[in-house]
């Protein structure tokens, strides 16, 4: 079975107009510079933009191949699966414009660095991969497939589960025990599972 927006006009534009929302989001974010003055995402960023690409293609390989279908009809994963993008897109720009000037592509500690726990980060301390995340998750139920589910939301979780590790040992290491408590406080992606 074929993924509704690939044959109906009004469900394709309306998924198009959702991702262009996402990518003049990302786009916004790359042009903002660094503690430094750069305006170019270190070499992490083009490490996880690359493997999401990777499967995308495998997702999309599935989709049009019309392997493992979701089951239930043509429009439920569509709905349900723009309806997460627009949670993820709204996920993500809430947690940009709480960070403010501290959000950053790369991981970068800046001088007067600090903790921020208000806003979406009251409750998990990277929310904007989670956004990245629940949009993925949407993307994957528009393809109507269960083989895109698994790669793009088991690669894209996979990938931030790695850089979170990262960015969490450097955040400790310069902000310390404030950064340790805050820890403790909050879950990393989702409260009470991760």
């Amino acid at each position: 079975m074929r993924p509704i927006v690939a044959h109906n006009l009004a469900a394709g534009v309306l998924l198009a107009v959702t991702m262009a929302m996402g990518g003049l989001i990302e786009l916004l974010v790359r042009g903002r510079p660094d503690a430094r003055g750069r305006t170019s995402p270190e070499w992490s960023f083009f490490v996880i933009t690359s493997f999401t690409l990777v499967c995308v293609a495998g997702a999309l390989v599935a989709t049009l191949k019309q392997v493992a279908p979701l089951p239930g009809g043509v429009w439920w994963p569509a709905i349900v699966g723009i309806a997460l993008m627009w949670v993820g897109i709204a996920l993500r720009a809430w947690s940009i414009a709480t960070l403010g000037r501290f959000f950053k592509l790369m991981i970068v500690i800046q001088e007067d660095h600090r903790v921020i726990n208000r806003g979406p980060y009251r409750y998990v301390r990277h929310p904007a991969y989670l956004g990245i995340i629940v949009y993925t998750a949407g993307i994957a139920l528009v393809a109507s497939n269960w083989i895109a589910l698994v790669v793009l939301l088991g690669g894209i979780t996979v990938l931030f589960a790695v850089r979170i590790q990262v960015e969490e040992r450097a955040l400790v290491q310069a902000l310390g025990s404030e950064y340790a408590l805050y820890m403790q406080r909050t879950a990393r992606l989702v409260p009470g599972i991760y």
